[in-house]
């Protein structure tokens, strides 16, 4: 008996969309991104979804659910997993960005990539103004699966004292069915890079200083979900419109004094502080921060690992003013 497909080996390529929902050409040497599996055997990929699933509803005379018609508006949501690092050269151009899967899907992401003298700036996308999208191309269980007008909302979590895991929740249209593919051979930028491990952490909680860190998880919380109805088109689907996002950092500390720090006092006053977490591996161009210029205490959870007390900090970023669009910033070099 001849052997199915295997679940092991996965790929993918994307690049940024000079019209939204309009496939770009990928190309196997440029447009690769080095995707974490873990240990274990990659995810299986993600079942289509519908806007219309085909259902007709009962039959009258017997209450048994009628022969369905053809479901409608196709799309897919999955996700990815990357680890986050830097080129390991200099930024020095606006031509030099880093890893395709850092630089490319912080953009369809929601954030707007900016360089500025030797490092990017990642800052959230003003409104109004556009926003950027992805045609992705998965190899998965032996098929390549297809995709255009992809939007992503970003979160991620240390791994102990390892390598803090980039998580992106996607979604995008589905128009092409999917075909029988190999993995082809994928080049991805700066393969020899490791990202930097969570150990030297820079963390600063406003006027608290001396925090002793466990973990740190962030959330975008972006809105992906509007899906756009269009019955004049042949799928019926032409894509999704992002919303806002409302970012948060989740610090996890031991309990310390509340001479020193009373995380409930600074909760009640709605305190503003400046929040920071950065990576860097004192290599060249392998550092990476994330900043809420202002930002306050939303939740405060007592917890314990064993015998010693822990306390979760949740920060949430908000504006300077209600037309300031400066409520965080994700910077890799510098």
């Amino acid at each position: 008996m001849a052997l199915g497909k295997l679940n092991q080996v996965i790929g993918f390529l994307g690049d940024i969309e000079a019209t939204y929902g309009t496939a770009e050409t990928l190309s196997n040497s440029t447009d690769g991104f080095n995707v974490y599996i873990g240990d274990g055997d990659p995810q299986p990929p993600e079942a289509y979804e519908y806007v219309y699933d085909g259902k007709i509803g009962r039959a009258f005379g017997t209450l048994a659910p009628q022969i369905r018609t053809t479901p409608n508006g196709r799309y897919r949501q999955g996700q990815v997993r990357v680890l986050p690092k830097g080129l390991g050269s200099a930024y020095s151009s606006s031509s030099v960005v880093p890893p395709n899967e850092i630089h490319r899907w912080l953009q369809a992401c929601g954030f707007t990539a900016t360089f500025s003298t030797d490092h990017w700036v990642y800052t959230p996308t003003a409104h109004g103004t556009g926003y950027k999208s992805l045609t992705l191309e998965a190899y998965l269980q032996g098929s390549l699966y297809p995709m255009t007008g992809v939007l992503g909302n970003l979160s991620f979590e240390t791994q102990g004292l390892g390598v803090p895991v980039w998580t992106i929740d996607y979604k995008g249209l589905a128009g092409t069915d999917p075909t029988d593919a190999a993995l082809p051979s994928i080049t991805v930028l700066a393969p020899s890079v490791i990202a930097p491990v969570s150990s030297g952490v820079t963390v600063s909680i406003g006027s608290f200083t001396n925090a002793v860190v466990r973990r740190i998880a962030f959330r975008s919380n972006r809105n992906i979900d509007t899906a756009r109805i269009d019955m004049l088109t042949a799928t019926g689907h032409a894509g999704f419109v992002p919303g806002g996002m409302a970012p948060e950092l989740e610090i996890e500390i031991e309990t310390p004094a509340r001479s020193t720090y009373d995380p409930d006092a600074v909760r009640d006053a709605a305190t503003v502080a400046a929040i920071s977490v950065g990576w860097d591996d004192g290599g060249t161009a392998n550092n990476w921060t994330v900043d809420f210029a202002q930002a306050q205490l939303a939740n405060v959870q007592r917890g314990n690992d064993g015998a010693l007390a822990t306390t979760t900090l949740t920060y949430t970023a908000h504006s300077s003013t209600p037309a300031a669009n400066d409520f965080m910033t994700i910077t890799f070099g510098a």
